[in-house]
């Protein structure tokens, strides 16, 4: 387990990366390539540390380079961690999506699992329009 303290940064940066933005007020995630069932896990629990570390509802979450999830994480993320999320305040996503196909599918799949009247959540496919939308929401 990773735990913060005075560093923003949380991962090294490589196959992923999760940190807490000052300019834009949010938590980012970003994955590139293969990422490993825990450490999709664990990147998730501490992006909720994050979060009321940091005092924010927000999340910049980057899928662009992202290999694919496996069904049973996208089960645990939507069964598991969204709800857990919604509890601790997590109201607005920004999603930047993947290139592949397969990854890009079951990406929509989560993000329409994730939607509901207490969370905002928006699809873009540039990193630029994804940090404006999160930087002006609330």
């Amino acid at each position: 387990m990773i735990h913060a303290e005075h560093n923003r940064q949380y991962y090294p940066k490589g196959k992923l990366e999760l940190k807490y933005d000052a300019g834009l007020k949010c938590v980012v995630i970003a994955f590139r390539g293969y990422v490993s069932s825990h450490m999709i896990r664990e990147v998730h629990e501490q992006a909720l540390y994050c979060m009321q570390s940091y005092n924010t509802t927000k999340v910049l979450t980057d899928l662009g380079e992202l290999d694919e999830i496996s069904y049973e994480d996208q089960c645990w993320l939507a069964r598991h961690w969204l709800p857990e999320a919604r509890v601790a305040g997590y109201a607005a996503a920004a999603i930047i999506m993947p290139v592949g196909v397969i990854s890009y599918i079951t990406s929509l799949q989560l993000v329409n699992v994730a939607q509901s009247d207490t969370m905002a959540v928006r699809i873009f496919r540039l990193p630029k329009e994804a940090q404006q939308w999160i930087s002006q929401y609330r």
